[in-house]
């Protein structure tokens, strides 16, 4: 096992790895898509990474600053348009609240990771 790119990070069908995705996202909304796809790959629980994965998508949706523009690509690069088409987590709805910060797509994914984890909606 490589401890410096381990395989959970290229479990994608694609063969995409994930990094070659987030490297074009913000910090957190990266770290969201990171933990998501790691999750259950690590280790055999996933919740750990799902309510990481939840915490960086929260804070997404309550922090203003969050949404500032990052520098972004015109087009989307086509390793990353390939690793969305065979994604399994919430990673287009990640992609698109980053891309074009749509915070209905970020309500998805949030909705999609507290399944995963059958957590009661934060009141």
């Amino acid at each position: 096992m490589d401890p410096i790119n381990p395989e959970h990070y290229k479990s994608n069908p694609s063969g995409v790895e994930t990094i070659h995705v987030t490297r074009h996202m913000s910090f957190v909304l990266g770290n969201a898509l990171k933990y998501c796809e790691r999750a259950g790959k690590k280790t055999t629980d996933p919740t750990e990474c799902y309510r990481k994965a939840l915490w960086y998508v929260r804070y997404q949706l309550q922090e203003p600053r969050a949404w500032r523009k990052v520098l972004r690509p015109r087009r989307t690069p086509a390793a990353v348009a390939l690793y969305l088409s065979a994604a399994t987590s919430p990673a287009r709805w990640l992609w698109e609240a980053d891309r074009y910060d749509d915070r209905d797509a970020l309500r998805l994914a949030e909705e999609w990771i507290k399944s995963r984890l059958r957590v009661a909606p934060e009141s």
